[in-house]
């Protein structure tokens, strides 16, 4: 029997997982429960994606020898890898205790706390499987990660530095080296990395995708545009693209067709891009456009559209299909040739007046302010600030108007004690628009508000982190889609602090501006 053993092992580490598999389950008719059969027929099942079998098998090793860490750290990759990331954890610490020397559990562990976005303790296994194998590239690379997540982009490029020292092929850490200066806006640095990572792996779309937004934040429109398509084939949208009964247009003559438009990412991206729509209707398109049911009021307004429809809705027959996201690209859309109008949406007039009615008479200028996103959005904690911060700008000769629908605990306790912010029960995107168009001036961070504001035409002073999203472009004060926004960017990561200090004269301006106009 083990000569058997031995001959499928030699198998399986050649690959031939099928014959060795075959060997295993020969080992287990003689000896039911022998732990190696057991284990390694696991091991196969995790090679070839078969996690939920894998488990089964290694669980049933586990029963004979239930303190075996290198079992118990492979049930633990198979639990991540379908994402039950509890059951993992546990497997992964039953491992370290049995075993605490043994580096890879503590690599695992790390693995599964930085996806729980536990970052602190992520740190600390990668950390100490690094005092275990000082020589892990991966490890290093990963802690790289942590850190990257955690805002410290030096220490960061310190670790992916270390980790292609150790293997200058280290695919992920050149990547990651790149998303890093990416963090600190060095488009150049970030290219040459994404560039080598695509060298090493021609086939690896991820690489495609974060080289694509250093391009579109350095202003190249044309190819940036291009490799963002890449993101279908990465992540939640992997294939999405193959579930129509229609092709996806990709620049054919529309005339006489009817194109199906439909949304894939936020409500700001939405809004930001609807602006392409109306060009398909002059290409002689019948457009069909689903959204959101939050938007639809709003979208209404819009030029171009012959039937609008609410995400599950029943979608009429159509010739082609197309992302909103995708028209820009397709359209071959360069910096100069975005489509720029002062506005594009436009609000109720029955929500402003019944708006007016709750606002009552304005006796000084009105400024609606948004200062936080979505909890959870997952750029959250670099674009939305504190409340508190913004009490500075708090003059009374201004009337100031709360423009979030949600406000966090913490924010509505410092709202409740200042005062000075007036509060309305906002429903929807309808309800916001209207209140926009009341407005003076509108102050945001980057929220699908500031994109509803910018659509409307009102004058908007946009709160951007270091690193903006790759659509504020870098080193401008305006932007080529919103010609009413002007740009209020951190000089140093989260310095919210100095972007409150500069728009306080931008506030007094703006002010002597508009008594001197009414």
């Amino acid at each position: 029997m083990h000569a058997l053993l031995k001959q499928a092992v030699e198998l399986h580490q050649q690959g031939q997982f099928d014959s060795a598999k075959q060997l295993y389950q020969a080992i287990l008719l003689d000896e039911p429960l022998h732990f190696d059969a057991l284990h390694l027929l696991g091991v196969i099942a995790a090679q070839t994606q078969q996690f939920a079998e894998a488990i089964g098998f290694i669980q049933q090793a586990l029963h004979i020898r239930p303190d075996n860490a290198i079992a118990l750290n492979n049930l633990g990759c198979a639990q991540k890898s379908l994402q039950h990331y509890s059951d993992a954890l546990v497997s992964f610490d039953l491992a370290i205790q049995y075993a605490p020397n043994y580096h890879d559990p503590h690599k695992n562990r790390g693995e599964v706390l930085h996806r729980l976005q536990r970052l602190d303790e992520a740190k600390t296994s990668y950390e100490f499987a690094l005092t275990l194998d000082p020589n892990n590239a991966d490890t290093h690379s990963n802690l790289g990660s942590v850190l990257q997540g955690m805002m410290r982009t030096q220490d960061a490029l310190k670790c992916y530095r270390q980790a292609i020292a150790l293997n200058p092929h280290h695919l992920e850490a050149h990547s990651n080296n790149g998303t890093s200066y990416l963090a600190l806006n060095d488009t150049e640095q970030a290219l040459n990395y994404f560039d080598h990572a695509i060298r090493l792996a021609p086939n690896f779309p991820e690489v495609y995708f974060y080289k694509s937004l250093a391009l579109l934040l350095s202003g190249d429109l044309a190819q940036g545009l291009s490799l963002y398509e890449t993101r279908w084939h990465i992540g939640d949208l992997k294939g999405k693209l193959n579930a129509f009964p229609a092709p996806l247009w990709r620049g054919e003559p529309l005339q006489g067709k009817t194109i199906y438009l439909y949304n894939e990412q936020g409500h700001g991206d939405l809004i930001q891009f609807a602006r392409f729509i109306e060009s398909l209707r002059n290409f002689g398109a019948k457009v069909l456009l689903q959204i959101p049911a939050s938007l639809f009021e709003v979208f209404r307004s819009l030029n171009g559209v012959d039937q609008l429809l609410v995400e599950g809705e029943v979608v009429p027959r159509f010739d082609f299909h197309c992302p909103v996201m995708s028209l820009a690209h397709v359209l071959k859309t360069e910096l100069a040739t975005i489509p720029r109008f002062d506005r594009y949406l436009k609000s109720d007039v029955n929500r402003r007046e019944a708006w007016q009615s709750i606002l009552g008479n304005k006796t000084k200028p009105r400024v609606g302010l948004v200062w936080s996103g979505r909890a959870a959005h997952q750029n959250d904690h670099n674009r939305s600030l504190r409340f508190a911060m913004l009490e500075t700008l708090l003059s009374p000769q201004y009337e100031f108007i709360c423009l979030q629908k949600e406000v966090r605990e913490l924010d509505q306790i410092d709202l409740d004690r200042h005062g000075q912010v007036r509060q309305v029960a906002i429903r929807d995107y309808a309800d916001t628009a209207a209140l926009i168009d009341l407005m003076d001036l509108v102050i945001s961070v980057d929220t699908s508000v500031a994109h509803l504001s910018g659509a409307l035409g009102k004058e908007t002073f946009l709160l951007l982190p270091y690193s903006p999203d790759w659509r504020w472009l870098l080193s401008r004060d305006d932007s080529p889609w919103y010609p009413s926004l002007r740009l209020v960017r951190q000089s140093a990561s989260r310095d919210w602090t100095g972007v409150i200090d500069r728009l306080k004269p931008m506030l007094d301006k703006w002010n002597l501006k508009w008594n001197l106009n009414q």
